[in-house]
Protein backbone atom coordinates (compact mmCIF):
# COMPACT_ATOMS: atom_id res chain seq x y z
CA UNK A 1 0.00 0.00 0.00
CA UNK A 2 2.35 2.36 0.99
CA UNK A 3 4.51 1.84 -2.72
CA UNK A 4 1.57 2.80 -4.12
CA UNK A 5 0.93 6.36 -1.62
CA UNK A 6 4.35 6.81 -3.06
CA UNK A 7 3.62 6.59 -6.92
CA UNK A 8 0.92 9.26 -6.47
CA UNK A 9 2.86 11.36 -4.61
CA UNK A 10 2.24 14.25 -7.14
CA UNK A 11 -0.96 14.66 -6.52
CA UNK A 12 -0.76 13.82 -2.44
CA UNK A 13 -0.38 16.94 0.52
CA UNK A 14 0.15 14.16 3.05
CA UNK A 15 -1.06 11.00 4.29
CA UNK A 16 -1.82 9.52 7.63
CA UNK A 17 -1.95 5.72 8.30
CA UNK A 18 -4.51 4.90 11.17
CA UNK A 19 -4.47 1.02 10.85
CA UNK A 20 -1.66 -1.20 8.94
CA UNK A 21 -2.43 -4.92 10.20
CA UNK A 22 -1.09 -8.03 8.75
CA UNK A 23 -1.34 -11.42 10.48
CA UNK A 24 -0.80 -14.03 7.39
CA UNK A 25 -2.59 -13.46 4.18
CA UNK A 26 -5.26 -10.92 5.98
CA UNK A 27 -4.88 -7.63 6.66
CA UNK A 28 -6.31 -3.96 7.65
CA UNK A 29 -5.58 -1.15 6.36
CA UNK A 30 -7.27 2.42 7.06
CA UNK A 31 -5.41 5.41 6.12
CA UNK A 32 -6.70 9.26 5.52
CA UNK A 33 -4.74 11.11 2.21
CA UNK A 34 -5.28 14.82 1.84
CA UNK A 35 -4.96 15.14 -1.97
CA UNK A 36 -3.26 18.73 -3.11
CA UNK A 37 -6.94 20.12 -4.63
CA UNK A 38 -7.60 20.08 -0.79
CA UNK A 39 -10.28 17.15 -1.00
CA UNK A 40 -9.42 14.02 0.53
CA UNK A 41 -9.53 10.41 0.51
CA UNK A 42 -10.64 7.90 3.11
CA UNK A 43 -9.19 4.29 2.67
CA UNK A 44 -10.84 1.40 4.04
CA UNK A 45 -9.41 -2.01 2.99
CA UNK A 46 -9.91 -5.33 4.88
CA UNK A 47 -8.82 -8.58 3.32
CA UNK A 48 -9.54 -11.94 5.14
CA UNK A 49 -8.07 -14.88 3.70
CA UNK A 50 -10.08 -17.27 5.74
CA UNK A 51 -12.93 -16.90 3.55
CA UNK A 52 -11.12 -15.30 1.09
CA UNK A 53 -13.23 -12.05 1.00
CA UNK A 54 -12.19 -8.57 0.07
CA UNK A 55 -14.04 -5.33 1.69
CA UNK A 56 -12.97 -1.93 0.95
CA UNK A 57 -14.48 2.14 0.89
CA UNK A 58 -13.07 4.56 -0.61
CA UNK A 59 -14.35 7.68 0.47
CA UNK A 60 -13.27 11.00 -1.65
CA UNK A 61 -14.69 14.08 -0.03
CA UNK A 62 -14.23 18.00 -1.25
CA UNK A 63 -12.54 20.64 0.91
CA UNK A 64 -16.25 21.28 2.43
CA UNK A 65 -16.51 17.48 3.56
CA UNK A 66 -18.97 16.66 1.59
CA UNK A 67 -19.07 13.37 -0.39
CA UNK A 68 -17.71 13.61 -4.04
CA UNK A 69 -17.79 9.44 -4.84
CA UNK A 70 -17.61 6.67 -2.43
CA UNK A 71 -16.57 3.28 -4.15
CA UNK A 72 -17.20 0.01 -2.20
CA UNK A 73 -18.32 -3.42 -2.36
CA UNK A 74 -21.39 -3.30 0.52
CA UNK A 75 -23.45 -5.87 -0.56
CA UNK A 76 -26.24 -3.91 -0.25
CA UNK A 77 -27.18 -2.88 -3.95
CA UNK A 78 -27.91 -6.41 -5.45
CA UNK A 79 -29.65 -4.97 -8.74
CA UNK A 80 -26.09 -2.83 -9.75
CA UNK A 81 -25.18 -4.33 -12.63
CA UNK A 82 -21.13 -4.41 -11.48
CA UNK A 83 -22.13 -6.02 -7.77
CA UNK A 84 -21.19 -6.16 -5.11
CA UNK A 85 -19.45 -3.36 -6.85
CA UNK A 86 -20.89 0.50 -6.52
CA UNK A 87 -20.20 4.37 -6.12
CA UNK A 88 -22.04 6.81 -4.31
CA UNK A 89 -21.52 10.20 -6.17
CA UNK A 90 -22.80 13.41 -4.18
CA UNK A 91 -24.67 11.47 -2.01
CA UNK A 92 -25.66 8.26 -0.88
CA UNK A 93 -28.60 7.21 -2.54
CA UNK A 94 -27.01 7.91 -6.10
CA UNK A 95 -25.66 4.77 -6.54
CA UNK A 96 -23.96 3.93 -9.46
CA UNK A 97 -22.16 1.22 -11.42
CA UNK A 98 -18.30 0.92 -10.75
CA UNK A 99 -15.27 -1.17 -12.66
CA UNK A 100 -13.47 0.84 -9.97
CA UNK A 101 -12.32 -1.46 -7.36
CA UNK A 102 -8.72 -1.14 -5.97
CA UNK A 103 -6.51 1.53 -4.79
CA UNK A 104 -4.37 1.95 -7.69
CA UNK A 105 -7.63 2.53 -9.96
CA UNK A 106 -8.95 5.28 -7.44
CA UNK A 107 -6.27 7.35 -7.19
CA UNK A 108 -5.99 7.58 -11.12
CA UNK A 109 -9.55 8.54 -11.54
CA UNK A 110 -8.49 11.22 -9.09
CA UNK A 111 -5.06 12.25 -10.59
CA UNK A 112 -6.98 12.08 -14.11
CA UNK A 113 -9.81 14.88 -12.81
CA UNK A 114 -7.10 16.76 -11.11
CA UNK A 115 -5.70 16.97 -14.26
CA UNK A 116 -8.86 17.91 -16.06
CA UNK A 117 -9.61 20.72 -13.99
CA UNK A 118 -5.84 22.25 -14.19
CA UNK A 119 -6.02 22.30 -17.75
CA UNK A 120 -9.58 23.66 -17.74
CA UNK A 121 -7.95 27.09 -15.93
CA UNK A 122 -4.96 27.23 -17.77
Amino acid sequence: MIDVLNSYSSILKSWEINEYDVQGFSFRFKAILKIKDYSTLIIKEYYFSEVPKRKYSYHWMNKNEELLIRWDNSEHWKEIDTFPHHAHHKNNSNVQPSHINTLVEVLKYISKRIDDKNAKNK
